[in-house]
């Protein structure tokens, strides 16, 4: 029996539920192959538009911690002197200065931090992997929980004989954290 003989002995309801059917599966066809196009100039203007705000959010943000470390340098200098470096945090987004106070023991691995949580009260940061040279040893994956205070510290390593530890050093949004090395008493 063929197709056409089949379609005609269907009754009404059949039928109709037919072209239904074919008339769903083309406009789902006809969606695929035009999404691409599916994009207008005032949509890709727009597009445009935000990605340069994020870019200039990000430099702006870079200047700021720029300032904030030449504000604190001799605090930090005196308070960290196995070194340290200064890194924001705004939208849940790390933001990292290409420079850092560091001697030639330490380097950090910023491609591990994250932001976890950020409400009212405190942040909860996954720290930096710390790579100590002298013992060719990386400390990775661990996590700081800071209030949303000035000045709040949380020393959440101890690596041989070396204190980490993170201090909040702005308040504002963006939140400028250091995290720096001190040698253990």
């Amino acid at each position: 029996m063929k197709l056409t003989q089949r379609y005609r002995k269907l009754n009404f309801w059949n039928k109709l539920f037919v072209w239904a059917a074919l008339c769903t599966f083309s406009a789902f066809v006809l969606f695929l192959l035009l999404q691409p196009f599916a994009a207008t100039k005032s949509n890709q203007a727009k597009s445009l538009k935000n990605e340069e705000k994020t870019l200039i959010g990000i430099e702006e943000i870079t200047q700021m911690i720029g300032d904030k470390e030449a504000e604190l340098k001799d605090y930090l200098s005196k308070k960290y002197p196995l070194g340290y470096s200064l890194f924001g945090v705004y939208n849940f987004e790390v933001i990292v200065p290409e420079k850092s106070v560091l001697n030639d023991n330490f380097e950090f691995r910023w491609d591990v931090v994250k932001v976890n949580e950020i409400n009212q009260n405190y942040i909860s940061l996954t720290l930096p992997g710390i790579y100590d040279k002298r013992k060719h040893n990386l400390v990775s994956g661990h996590k700081a929980i800071l209030p949303l205070k000035k000045g709040a510290i949380v020393s959440p390593l101890l690596i041989v004989d070396t204190i980490v530890t993170v201090e909040m050093v702005g308040s504002n949004t963006p939140y400028i954290f250091a995290i720096g090395f001190k040698p253990e008493k």
